[in-house]
């Protein structure tokens, strides 16, 4: 009977983390189309929304911008400039980092055009986002350019 009671316990335990992760992976899934859908839209304030109060953003030019309305701040003045096109964003891997945190690295593929100059450009990234509420918000990312690499 101990047994049978392992072996129901078990099959809990690795169901509830199993929906656990698809939960997470799914969460994960729609911050990275939110993210695409606002790059390709030049939507800086919606951007900014995607990160925590505190978060921290280094870009593919290794600057970085602290606070969610820098990190705005820093689109908007991109957005001015550039306009993005095609974004794929690409999720490699996702790991539970506890309390909330979780940390994701991927790639992304993107079109840019800046006046007449236009570029395909591929990269990698990493992030560690926090659990709101419901939502799963960017806590630091770091990207990179596939010819500037980290």
């Amino acid at each position: 009977m101990n047994y049978l009671k392992s072996t129901l316990l078990l099959i809990v335990i690795l169901f509830s983390t199993q929906v656990f992760s698809q939960d997470v992976a799914s969460k994960f899934d729609q911050l990275a189309r939110d993210f695409e859908k606002a790059t390709m839209a030049s939507k800086a304030e919606k951007l900014g929304k995607l990160f925590t109060a505190d978060a921290v953003f280094t870009d593919e030019y290794g600057d970085s911008y602290a606070g969610r309305k820098a990190i705005a701040k820093r689109w908007d003045n991109m957005f001015s400039q550039v306009k993005y096109k095609n974004l794929t964003i690409d999720i490699s891997e996702i790991i539970n980092l506890g309390n909330g945190m979780h940390m994701a690295r991927g790639g992304y593929t993107v079109s840019v055009k800046a006046g007449d100059a236009k570029m395909d450009m591929t990269g990698q990234y990493y992030i560690i986002c926090q659990l709101e509420g419901n939502k799963l918000l960017i806590h630091r990312q770091i990207s990179s350019r596939d010819d500037q690499p980290m």
